[in-house]
């Protein structure tokens, strides 16, 4: 009896599903198979390319939105400097010369 069990023992849930591998799947199986895999992928990789293609926008909506901020900026500190030029030749304001 003992004898039995090695030379005959019970089958494993591994060696089922390798036995099962070995079976052949017909063609249109195949391709319901690879149909199936390339729409899981297809959703993912949508789903990530529209993640990324947010985050390019972003960055150059910010980007674009600083730079015109620092150009308004630049000038602005331009006109007060042309004013502070004026009021250097000008001289300064006092109430006998105003």
């Amino acid at each position: 009896m003992a004898d039995e069990r090695f030379n005959n023992p019970p089958k494993t849930h591994f060696q089922n599903t390798k036995e099962r591998s070995k079976e052949t799947l017909s063609a249109a199986q195949k391709e319901f198979i690879r149909q199936e895999l390339n729409k899981s992928k297809g959703t993912s990789l949508r789903t990530r390319n529209i993640a990324t293609g947010l985050i390019i926008g972003a960055f150059a909506v910010g980007l674009f939105s600083y730079t015109v901020c620092s150009v308004k900026q630049e000038r602005l500190m331009d006109e007060v400097d042309e004013e502070a030029r004026s009021a250097v030749v000008r001289g300064p304001r006092t109430g006998a010369n105003s």
